[in-house]
């Protein structure tokens, strides 16, 4: 009954098999914020809600990626994906492996970078240099991607 043609422009494949999703997000973790100086606890829950966030994201579809990095005032770095295997973590009963290694990393790259800061001068944080990181990684990801392969990105600052 129902004759009418749909232009080609307007069908929509298959998506959500070839499409993949990055989110880069970037956790400013220098102690030198008027915020953390006055109460530490404060990162705490940032990185719980960072972990949370991103845990949604890579529910969405199991296709989706994640990345994040800690911005310092010495260095930028990736604190997830770890660099390296990561065979000591265990999955909590009950928990999604993928959830359980995406806390477990995080929380323990980050203790590094934050006990690796000996020194006393505080400086400003390296957010420029932590977006230059991300954009690197999103471009290496892309030239890899196979011919085809549809993947969107963002990065998020918190």
């Amino acid at each position: 009954m129902n004759n009418i043609a749909v232009p080609n422009d307007l069908q929509t494949e298959d998506a959500s098999v070839d499409e993949t999703s990055l989110l880069v997000i970037i956790v400013d973790s220098n102690p030198g914020q008027k915020m953390l100086r006055e109460s530490p606890h404060v990162l705490t829950h940032c990185v719980d809600s960072v972990i949370a966030f991103a845990n949604s994201h890579l529910m969405q579809k199991s296709q989706n990626k994640l990345a994040i990095m800690a911005c310092h005032s010495k260095t930028s770095q990736f604190i997830y994906p770890g660099q390296g295997k990561n065979a000591d973590i265990r999955q909590v009963d009950g928990q999604y492996e993928v959830f359980t290694a995406v806390e477990k990393i995080t929380k323990r790259n980050l203790a590094k970078v934050l006990t690796t800061e000996n020194s006393s001068v505080i400086t400003e944080s390296l957010l420029a240099g932590a977006i230059a990181m991300a954009l690197c990684y999103i471009a290496r990801l892309q030239r890899t991607k196979p011919p085809g392969a549809k993947e969107s990105w963002t990065i998020i600052s918190h």
